[in-house]
């Protein structure tokens, strides 16, 4: 079940049973346009489009329907008609395609800057007994999108980094220190310290 704003966007694929319908207090109207042909899988796969995620936000809501529009205002059976519909509709598809690299891009960037304000709150609290909930909750994302932004720029979890980091510090006390491995162990945020010396 998805919920849809003003300016969303769903894609249906063929041969599938969809139902949707309006808010009965605040009901929408829509643009749709259905397109078949040899091309059309391929096209679709170069936007932000997919089976698993068949909706779109977009920043630009009023775009869509601009576009919509304009393959409607083309319609007509005469060929220079249905030509010139066909080019509205490659219009609308390459927008999307526009929207798609822009996004991608605008979710790269947000991604690695989730990875550097996590990182960062690690460094000022690794030694409180803090978890990645913690973590992600500081940054502003959840577990799962904190733990994808960290699997594709640290190649590690934020679990596995915290543990290293943690790790990391505890050696240079046990090196440079005569604390007690207990002492270490709490310094560097781990409340047990057999649980400490296991990792």
């Amino acid at each position: 079940t998805y919920m849809l704003t003003k300016g969303d966007m769903f894609l249906v694929y063929p041969n599938e049973l969809v139902t949707y319908q309006a808010d009965m207090q605040e009901p929408w109207s829509y643009c749709w346009v259905g397109f078949a042909g040899l091309d059309a899988d391929t096209l679709i796969k170069q936007t932000d489009f997919s089976k698993q995620h068949p909706i779109l936000h977009v920043l630009d809501s009023e775009r869509p329907g601009d576009l919509l529009l304009s393959i409607y205002q083309s319609r007509g059976a005469r060929p220079f008609e249905i030509a010139r519909m066909t080019g509205k509709l490659y219009g609308f598809l390459a927008w999307l395609m526009d929207v798609a690299k822009t996004e991608t891009r605008r979710r790269k960037q947000a991604g690695l800057e989730h990875v550097q304000r996590a990182c960062e709150f690690i460094v000022k609290n690794y030694s409180r007994p803090i978890t990645v909930q913690d973590i992600a909750g500081n940054v502003g994302v959840c577990r799962s999108l904190l733990n994808q932004a960290f699997q594709q720029y640290m190649d590690i979890s934020p679990v596995q980094y915290l543990t290293k980091y943690r790790m990391s510090q505890a050696c240079i006390l046990l090196k440079k220190t005569d604390m007690a491995v207990k002492a270490v162990a709490f310094s560097v945020g781990y409340e047990d310290p057999l649980y400490f010396s296991r990792r």
